[in-house]
């Protein structure tokens, strides 16, 4: 059975996001991860000049330049896994799942649990698009699309009226037997 996903927004509270590798694979996810501002732990035995400093640029940072540990899982609520070792790969994701910690690995969207959209922070908005992994790119570059589109809106403040809600469903009786 083809996986089923699902767009929710993740809560990661004070817990850290894990990103383990140090090359051009992690400095892009920190990119993208930089207007949310969520606590990263960046391990890798190498890592690249540039991505260091884009760890570095977050509020609250944890750098270690070493090989992973299943201790580097502590106060973790997502775990994305960029390295070129198949075997490490496996190790992080394996340890993840034995914690309930979803977690992404790139290049093998069946070894995680989780694909995360291109997304974009507009003031208050935030814009997702997905490929479901099978085309990252394609969804960045509509991503790219729709945010200038959203920038537009809100600049032009072409959004129609805000309309007052009634109670939901949920929020009426159960009429049930």
């Amino acid at each position: 059975m083809p996986p089923r996903f699902l767009p929710i927004l993740f809560d990661v509270g004070d817990s850290f996001i894990l990103i383990v590798g140090g090359g051009l694979a992690a400095q892009s996810k920190l990119a993208a991860l930089l207007p949310f501002q969520p606590r990263v732990r960046l391990v890798a035995p190498k890592i690249h000049p540039e991505t260091e400093a884009l760890a570095r640029s977050f509020l609250v940072h944890d750098i270690q330049c070493r090989e992973w540990k299943k201790s580097d899982m502590k106060d973790v609520a997502l775990v994305y896994v960029f390295t070129n070792d198949g075997k490490t790969n496996q190790q992080v994701a394996r340890e993840a799942r034995r914690r309930g910690v979803p977690a992404n690995v790139a290049g093998n969207r069946g070894q995680g649990g989780f694909l995360s959209p291109a997304a974009a922070k507009i003031d208050s908005w935030i814009l997702a698009v997905s490929s479901q992994g099978s085309n990252p790119s394609q969804a960045v570059w509509l991503r790219d699309q729709l945010a200038r589109s959203l920038e537009n809106l809100i600049q032009n403040e072409r959004f129609p009226a805000r309309e007052e809600r009634g109670p939901s469903q949920g929020d009426s009786p159960c009429t049930c037997p």
